[in-house]
């Protein structure tokens, strides 16, 4: 078809071209990510930032329901807690605040829930909602006091301080 696109283009229909020349539009590479991507998940449980990205794509694409149950799937306890902090994180940076809150209050690891509603935290900060960041960074502080391990519970407590010192609340 891309042969004949190009020795005989002129002869087809707009509706022939679009199809042949449908694989190289930017809404067919999307389409592609939001349909494949899910079943390529549990190969990219080492790159954060890859995980971290396409779950933003999904959010911002509006496919928020669709990040969430891909998250909820994932079967080990650790991966689904980081996955579930990728989506919290791309809600927060969207603007959907109280969605990202109930996102982040369902994960059961208190580090992993203490550094989503930290980034929750500084959104809100980032939005002016300095009332619900304050709210959202005495959870994620609450949470942070729950880790057992010493080295993980310091290591939540400052990244919780680190995302309230971005926005200048470091009282």
């Amino acid at each position: 078809a891309g042969r004949w696109l190009g020795e005989r283009g002129d002869e087809l229909i707009p509706a022939e071209t679009e199809f042949i020349t449908w694989e190289d539009r930017p809404e067919f590479q999307v389409e592609r990510i939001l349909t494949r991507s899910p079943s390529l998940l549990p190969f990219i449980y080492l790159h954060d930032e890859i995980r971290a990205g396409w779950f933003a794509t999904l959010v911002l694409c509006g496919e928020k329901e669709r990040a969430l149950l891909v998250t909820r799937e994932i079967e080990d306890a650790d991966e689904r807690a980081r996955a579930l902090g990728s989506v919290i994180e791309a809600l927060a940076k969207a603007g959907m605040e109280a969605e990202a809150m109930a996102v982040a209050r369902e994960i059961e690891d208190a580090d992993e829930r203490a550094r989503a509603l930290g980034s929750v935290a500084e959104a809100l900060a980032k939005a002016g909602m300095k009332t619900e960041a304050s709210s959202a960074a005495t959870e994620a502080l609450a949470a942070a006091r729950e880790i057992e391990d010493a080295d993980k519970r310091a290591s939540a407590l400052w990244s919780v301080v680190e995302a309230l010192g971005k926005v200048g609340m470091e009282t």
